[in-house]
């Protein structure tokens, strides 16, 4: 796997979300240090459902999630145009290794975020643990209309 540093900005703009994320979680310095949970959205999305509550998503939906999305309706896994994210070590983990894992300069966020994903997974599967259920557990993908819309 390809490493790049996370301090160096991407030349895709959309990709600098992960580091505005990773910016924001850092547990000495991040204005989101203090915080349980963040969302990320797009700004170029707007809030249809104002019925959705991200305390229940979050706390009763999926309390072992740490990175909710919804899935993407191209080929890849999520749209990343709103997230939610839990204030954890394996979040920040899991960010960093989003941001590192290709060359930003050719590579938007989603499908680094694929690049990782299928990382994560290919990892998991010739570890001894059975950290498959981990990732399940950790990055909840959801239906398309969930968090976006079509």
């Amino acid at each position: 796997m390809e490493k790049v540093s996370h301090k160096v900005w991407s030349k895709h703009r959309s990709s600098n979300k992960v580091k505005l994320l990773i910016d924001a979680l850092d547990p000495t310095k991040g204005w989101a240090k203090d915080m349980e949970y963040i969302a990320w959205i797009d700004a170029d999305a707007i809030i249809l459902d104002l019925s959705m509550n991200i305390e229940t998503i979050m706390h009763k939906q999926y309390p072992d999630a740490d990175f909710i999305a919804s899935a993407d309706i191209r080929q890849g896994y999520i749209n990343s145009g709103f997230l939610l994210l839990r204030n954890t070590v394996w979040t920040r983990t899991f960010l960093r290794r989003w941001w590192e894992v290709v060359d930003r300069t050719t590579i938007c966020d989603q499908d680094a975020f694929d690049a990782i994903y299928t990382h994560y997974s290919r990892e998991e599967k010739t570890s001894q643990r059975s950290l498959s259920s981990i990732l399940s557990k950790k990055v909840v993908i959801l239906r398309r209309d969930a968090l976006n819309t079509d």
